[in-house]
């Protein structure tokens, strides 16, 4: 509970707090089944210590703020890669970080991307199909390195020589980094919600919702396994769906 209250001190959110302590019940639990803990020792549980969840809200941009973003003009480079990556997430079906740094010569097939997400690739392996757009092919050879060989990794940040730990690393020091930049974004855009890679998933999935896009198209899109995961991923955008349905019946 100290260490809650550290963190909440910090201006540490619900999620991050739930992120570090996750790990932490883990290895306790494994201690205790190698006899290293007693069960009674255990501070997670039931009239114990409770894992404080977080609201599965997520906050996505209008379809004005979006093409906000397009048109910015980056101050620096850094504000320009940011941008550049947001972008390249935002038409790739929210793809994530990892995903982009991951991408390879021979995951490009004409106009469409074919990948498999790290996140499932143990799970169901399934390969995700994306339309290669102009603004995404822009942004991919404007970072490309030049190589004939279709194992080679399309941007310049990951190489066949780093482990995985490596990668990982690689991976939350780059994210770091363009969520820093798409905070200076937003601050000149005066935008009131967050703006971060992961806001780019939320405003693409919101958005083709909003256009009538068929759900099933939406989970494909997105790389889920079920329709049921991409309802409840877009259940948090149905209050203001609601709001703006009802408006209609005012009248002044």
């Amino acid at each position: 509970k100290q260490y809650e209250q550290f963190m909440r001190n910090n201006d540490k959110s619900i999620t991050t707090i739930g992120f570090y302590l996750k790990p932490l019940r883990c290895i306790l639990n494994r201690a205790i089944l190698k006899g290293l803990l007693k069960q009674s020792q255990m501070p997670f549980g039931k009239g114990k210590y409770s894992l404080p969840k977080g609201s599965s809200k997520k906050r996505a941009l209008t379809k004005e703020q979006v093409r906000e973003i397009f048109k910015y003009q980056p101050k620096c480079s850094n504000e320009e890669l940011a941008r550049d990556i947001w972008i390249l997430s935002f038409q790739c079906g929210g793809m994530n970080i990892g995903d982009i740094l991951r991408l390879k010569q021979d995951n490009l097939q004409g106009d469409v991307i074919e990948f498999v997400r790290e996140k499932t690739k143990r799970s169901s392996g399934k390969k995700v199909k994306l339309s290669y757009k102009e603004n995404s092919k822009a942004i991919i050879d404007k970072y490309r390195t030049q190589s004939n060989n279709p194992n080679a990794y399309i941007l310049p940040y990951l190489n066949s020589e780093m482990d995985e730990l490596e990668q990982n690393r690689l991976k939350q020091n780059f994210t770091r980094k363009i969520n820093t930049f798409l905070k200076k974004i937003k601050d000149e855009l005066n935008i009131s919600i967050p703006l971060t890679t992961y806001t780019a998933r939320h405003s693409c999935a919101t958005l083709l919702k909003n256009d009538k896009t068929p759900l099933h198209l939406i989970k494909d899109l997105l790389g889920h396994s079920s329709l049921k995961t991409t309802e409840i991923y877009l259940d948090s955008f149905e209050d203001e769906a609601m709001h703006e349905m009802t408006s209609v019946l005012e009248f002044n």
